[in-house]
């Protein structure tokens, strides 16, 4: 998934340049928490405040480790058990730690979502029927609060047939259509965003926590809870992506829309600290490799 820096408001990094990013990057990777999978590639975790930077590196030809890529996250209390409908809608040109997998809720069966799974490869399986439990973050490319729900249907554009179409609150409607299509081109077109409309039941400021940089240091971010389908879902933003029109509706009880990604985490639970070695997990683990043709997934075991 994209590495939503702004969200946190380390505008730093977003405009930083390429010798600046990766010196960050190694700085993570000095100070991380390992978390094993089944590969032998490795997400290492830093937690920076409230925030996390979650680094994935995998292993080359030569079986030396690189960076391949970034997270980010917030800990937080929204898990939610969701099932896999099978679907994975990972880009193709994703590093193997990557995962876009579309998931309904375990309960209610409601859902189909796409879902970005951070530290994904502790997880034994993503067939159909896998079970699993992640700690679930909004991070939203555009957002709105509207001081009532006459104000959100104000804002929505008029369509070509002079109608307004508005979402339900507590919705959550993938932009595009989680199908996986053979054609390649089209599988890269399938975004994981997210529209969303609900009620803000929670705020708080989360921050971001570097100590003695001296270029980024202390930032703050915005932590909004709302009502969702699928049970509560944090939001985490930046000051800086509300429109200043918007910014007096920043409180409990107003309504905010916009367009996300689902990020969760799975690295929770028994899986805290990394992949479970036992028989229900190992044959979990070999199935879906046998499933995608990959027999060093389950080297380990």
């Amino acid at each position: 998934m994209p590495a939503c820096f702004e969200n946190y408001g380390m505008y730093e990094i977003v405009n930083g340049d390429d010798y600046f990013q990766q010196n960050f990057l190694l700085k993570m990777v000095g100070t991380g928490l390992p978390i094993p999978g089944y590969y032998e590639d490795m997400s290492i975790m830093t937690s920076i405040g409230d925030a996390e930077i979650v680094v994935r590196m995998c292993e080359n030809e030569e079986g030396l480790r690189s960076i391949s890529g970034v997270d980010t996250h917030c800990g937080g209390a929204c898990v939610w058990e969701l099932v896999s409908t099978g679907k994975d809608l990972t880009p193709r040109n994703a590093d193997r730690l990557t995962k876009r997998i579309v998931c309904r809720a375990k309960k209610e069966g409601i859902g189909k979502l796409p879902v970005n799974i951070i530290n994904a490869d502790v997880l034994p399986s993503f067939l159909e029927g896998q079970e699993f439990r992640l700690q679930m973050i909004g991070l939203p490319f555009e957002i709105h609060y509207h001081e009532d729900e006459a104000g959100y249907h104000a804002s929505i554009p008029v369509s070509p047939d002079g109608n307004r179409y508005a979402l339900s609150e507590g919705s959550l409607i993938p932009r595009t259509a989680v199908t996986t299509p053979e054609n390649d081109d089209v599988h890269d077109q399938i975004s994981g965003d997210i529209l969303f409309y609900g009620k803000v039941i929670w705020l708080g400021e989360g921050t971001v926590d570097l100590g003695d940089d001296a270029i980024i240091g202390k930032k703050t971010f915005i932590r909004c809870a709302i009502n969702t389908m699928l049970g509560p879902l944090e939001i985490n933003h930046s000051i800086e992506q509300v429109p200043e029109s918007d910014r007096a509706n920043i409180r409990v009880g107003s309504l905010v829309s916009g367009l996300m990604v689902l990020s969760g985490d799975a690295a929770i639970y028994e899986y805290q600290y990394g992949f479970v070695q036992d028989e229900e997990h190992d044959e979990a683990a070999r199935r879906y490799a046998e499933h995608i043709g990959d027999e060093k997934r389950i080297a380990k075991l």
